[in-house]
Parts: C-alpha cells; structure tokens; sequence
C-alpha cells in the first residue's frame, strides 16, 4: 500500500540499438556504434537499425557492434511493472505470435528482456504448436514431419528457436497498440 505505479518510458520501440542472434545466449549480445566520418561527429550509440540501413548506402557513414556493457545490461529500459512480449513462432506468421506476460517490481532491464526472449526460443514447442506447425508452409515444417524419430516420453521434441531457422535475428521490440500507455510489444526478427 502507498506505492506509486511506475509509469512506462513512452517509447514506439524498445532495444532498437541491439544486434543480436536470439538463438545465441544473451552475453552475444552487442549495441551498434555509428560514426559518421564526413561530419567528424563523435560516435553515435543507440540509432536505430533502420537508421542503420538507410545510412548505410552512405558512403560517410561506417558503423561497428561492441558488447554491451554491465552498466547497459542494467539499465531499465522499461520502467512499467508489467510487460507483453509477441514472440513469433514462424517466420511467415501463419501461426502468429505467442503472447507472454511478464511481471518486475522494478520495471525491466535490457538484460531481462532479453533473457525472457532467450528462454522462450530455448523451451521446446508445446504439442499444439507442432501438431499446427506440421501444417504451415515453412521449410522447417518438412524437419517436424521428419522428426517422429526425435521422441522424448512418446512425444516430439522440437525447440522453438529450430523451427525459426536462420530468420531469429533481434531488429527490435515494436510496441502493437497506438495507446500511449501500452505495455503490449511485439518481436521483430531479420534473417
């Protein structure tokens, strides 16, 4: 009793400065560092990647990824209590996204948000899912189908991330509803 709610950062995107492989642990994870070496403007952290593909045709511009640091790991990036992540689950949407709540006192870090991500692309596809799966028209639906070998207790064990294929690149969180205060933000991935 007596606590304020924190209010969410109003942001149309989150995380849009981090390259990552969401296959990969979150420790891989970079911040893309701009430069614009025409202007002799200090390097630039945080722009996002569409800035990035857009400038890249630019000869004056050259880019180049670090590791994120401890202090970036930590920072909170989302101050709201709760947080709604759209997890694709194929690349063609045919199976549209999962939706996962997740709940912090204190609001969210980079680090946290991107280790519920990992965890949900490391845990194995839930029968539903595979028994949907086999009907898409995905490249990796073939692999399901061939999977009946792969049994674990009877049932099929396929992980999340296998049937994303090479389309499990982090471009960004992009928040769904036009409400200033949503807390709904989807996936976007790029091969």
């Amino acid at each position: 009793m007596g606590n304020t709610l924190i209010q969410p950062l109003n942001l149309s995107s989150l995380l849009d400065s981090v390259s990552w492989t969401i296959s990969e642990p979150t420790s891989t994870a970079n911040v893309i560092i701009d430069s614009f070496s025409a202007s002799g403007h200090k390097d630039i952290e945080r722009i996002s990647l569409s800035a990035f593909f857009d400038a890249k045709k630019n000869d004056s511009f050259t880019h180049s990824m670090r590791l994120l640091t401890e202090s970036e790991r930590m920072e909170l990036v989302y101050k709201n209590h709760f947080i709604t992540l759209l997890l694709p689950i194929d690349w063609y949407g045919e199976m549209g996204p999962s939706s996962r709540s997740y709940f912090s006192e204190t609001g969210f870090t980079c680090q946290q948000i991107l280790q519920h991500i990992y965890e949900f692309y490391q845990e194995n596809m839930s029968e539903e899912e595979i028994k949907a799966a086999i009907h898409t028209n995905s490249r990796q639906s073939e692999k399901l189908r061939a999977a009946d070998s792969v049994l674990k207790d009877g049932k099929t064990v396929f992980k999340r991330i296998q049937y994303l294929g090479s389309q499990n690149g982090f471009e960004m969180l992009k928040r769904v509803s036009s409400f200033n205060c949503s807390n709904i933000y989807e996936l976007i991935i790029k091969a």
